[in-house]
């Protein structure tokens, strides 16, 4: 088995300022939005859940 090891990534728990920042702006739409379903967001792509599935498959 081969395994990919990216040593240029450093993974860690902690969120970045920039992340931390995207997280709470996120946070505050949903207070004042209503949530835009899946489905819908693939639509304007012109997809479908189908075509969602299916390319989850390919590789």
């Amino acid at each position: 088995m081969e395994v990919m090891i990216h040593t240029d990534i450093e993974e860690s728990d902690t969120l970045s300022a920039a992340e931390a920042s995207a997280l709470a702006e996120a946070d505050e739409w949903s207070k004042n939005n209503v949530p835009i379903p899946h489905e819908q967001v693939l639509a304007d792509f012109g997809l479908s859940m189908a075509d969602w599935e299916k390319m989850s498959l390919e590789r």
